[in-house]
């Protein structure tokens, strides 16, 4: 029989095939230049691995950044603030606050005594409107009429209603009647220097635990706390920002701010209703902004 198998000697392809990865150690050249393709091999290798460790490192540090900024902006502004023992924060009697003065009159003297503006009080919503009984006749008491107003631990007013016809007036009676004792923060329309220089004075002096605090909060209102920490002189609403964040510090029980929506983008104006409306005290707020008093208004 015969043996089908082939016995096949290598060809010359065959042994130049497997000769390829070989270099003649006499050929200095050719093993310069092996020498060369390697060293740029781990060139490339080297640097490649280096951009890696880089991006690496940069993603690293933004994950890190983000997790100070969450760590430094999250959580609930007024988690410290509990509402005050009393039922009651603020009261007026039924009768006429005078312009300017603010002087009180019974009850009596307002029923026969025309008035330039009226007061109604329709739950926790108050407008000051003008007196329909006048009629373009000029009253004989320039003041408001009010009824009887009282002010609950945790009630949210909104005080509303064209200019001079009293919001002011009314509001200055109210905090006459508060308690000497009671926590409390009020926030005007109008800032001055004198307002900016003691508001920026406080901020600077604040360390550790309050001053994350004061900048978390400013952060939730939608604003830069970074401006602050540069020296940077903020605007008249963020200025107002500021200072119910610092007044956060004193755990108020009672709040008054006059027109805090003015001088606010829509973002920021978002931003600081919900911020109100959680408040767990009392909260006087006179504004034109129906829509911001219908957010905060309990």
């Amino acid at each position: 029989m015969w043996d089908r198998r082939i016995s096949r000697k290598p060809s010359p392809c065959d042994i130049s095939c497997k000769r390829e990865w070989k270099i003649d150690r006499k050929d200095h050249s050719a093993l310069d230049h092996h020498k060369w393709i390697e060293k740029q091999t781990d060139t490339a290798s080297g640097a490649a691995y280096r951009q890696m460790n880089k991006r690496l490192e940069r993603a690293q540090r933004t994950l890190d950044s983000l997790t100070v900024a969450a760590k430094r902006y999250d959580g609930d502004i007024w988690i410290d603030i509990r509402p005050s023992n009393r039922k009651e924060l603020l009261h007026l009697t039924e009768g006429i606050i005078i312009f300017g003065s603010g002087r009180m009159t019974s009850s009596n003297d307002a029923a026969r005594t025309p008035t330039q503006s009226i007061l109604h009080a329709d739950g926790h919503q108050w407008k000051v409107a003008h007196n329909p009984g006048m009629s373009g006749e000029k009253p004989r008491m320039p003041g408001v009429a009010i009824p009887k107003l009282s002010i609950g631990q945790q009630d949210h007013i909104g005080l509303t209603g064209a200019n001079g016809l009293g919001k002011t007036t009314v509001m200055n009676a109210l905090l006459d009647s508060m308690p000497e004792d009671l926590p409390h923060l009020i926030v005007q329309q109008q800032t001055g220097e004198a307002a900016l220089s003691q508001t920026m004075r406080r901020l600077a002096a604040l360390q550790g635990k309050e001053r994350s605090q004061v900048l978390a909060a400013f952060a939730q209102l939608n604003a830069d706390p970074d401006k602050l920490l540069s020296n940077e002189a903020p605007s008249p609403g963020e200025l107002r920002k500021l200072m119910l964040c610092l007044g956060i510090l004193d755990r108020p029980q009672l709040i008054v701010m006059d027109e805090p929506a003015n001088y606010l983008d829509l973002e920021s104006k978002v931003a600081l209703a919900r911020c109100l409306a959680d408040y767990p005290g009392a909260l006087v707020v006179a504004s034109h902004d129906e829509w911001f008093l219908d957010q905060v208004v309990r």
